[in-house]
């Protein structure tokens, strides 16, 4: 520790100085601050509908079937090799709706900004192999988006893949919400990207204020600081502990003197 005195008027100025490592403490730091920038911001989400979990041909990770209220795995496409694309997981085993109440809706829960949504389908039942044998339409966010879908007319014919495109998809309540409506026959969907534009209204809730600090002499010259921050936006909700050493902490005590 170096201790030097000077005098200022009346009183005496100390400086304490200790030399101790900050990486520690900056590692630290970084991680939490990291952890909740990430946890402020929405990331893209990729929904294998009726499969199971999946990576593409460009390194996308699809997440298996999850967010819907309704409806029933179509196998008919197990095996079948979907023409014109290389990603054949995602159009052989799909989520189609056979009841009309409720409608099939999937919903995911993201921060309210401006989305483009991306929805794949395939029509590999040969009861459908026609045009307006399966017509269908979509909402999102309750608004019409795509009307009268008809999949065995837009891609070609059966067992190939169609990507329709929602450009602007605002969330302002916090949810995502897709609607396949009814037209003929049942509608169906094998894959959902939700990808993130940005916008809407950032998180600007700061860090859960670090609680229990304490100060420890370690010798002479060291101090260590512990303490416990509280990451709440994660979703485990975590508690990531902290403990390391600061380096060139000063601390100025003023003590008064006779004159």
């Amino acid at each position: 520790m170096d201790k030097r005195m000077a005098r200022c008027g009346s009183f005496h100025i100390f400086t304490f100085t200790f030399q101790v490592s900050i990486a520690p403490i900056l590692i630290a730091f970084l991680a939490y601050s990291l952890a909740f920038a990430s946890a402020s911001h929405a990331s893209d989400i990729r929904i294998n509908a009726g499969g199971s979990q999946y990576t593409d041909s460009q390194g996308n990770v699809w997440l298996a079937d999850t967010g819907f209220n309704t409806g029933e795995i179509s196998s008919a496409g197990n095996g079948v090799d979907i023409i014109g694309t290389t990603d054949d997981a995602l159009y052989q085993e799909q989520r189609f709706d056979g009841d009309t109440a409720p409608e099939l809706t999937y919903s995911f829960a993201v921060p309210n900004g401006d989305y483009a949504v991306n929805l794949h389908f395939a029509d590999n039942y040969t009861g459908t192999f026609g045009v307006g044998l399966r017509v269908f339409d979509v909402l999102i966010e309750g608004v019409p988006v795509l009307n009268d879908v008809d999949i065995f007319s837009e891609a070609g014919g059966g067992n190939r893949p169609l990507i329709r495109n929602v450009p602007l998809v605002t969330v302002t309540d916090g949810q995502l919400d897709i609607e396949f409506i009814h037209q003929v026959q049942n509608p169906i969907v094998g894959g959902i990207e939700i990808l993130s534009l940005g916008g809407g209204a950032p998180d600007v809730t700061p860090p859960t204020v670090p609680t229990n600090v304490t100060a420890t002499a370690a010798g002479s010259s060291q101090v260590d600081l512990s303490w416990y921050a509280s990451i709440m936006s994660m979703a485990s909700a975590a508690q990531v502990r902290m403990r390391s050493r600061m380096r060139a902490v000063r601390t100025m005590i003023t003590t008064p003197t006779e004159t």
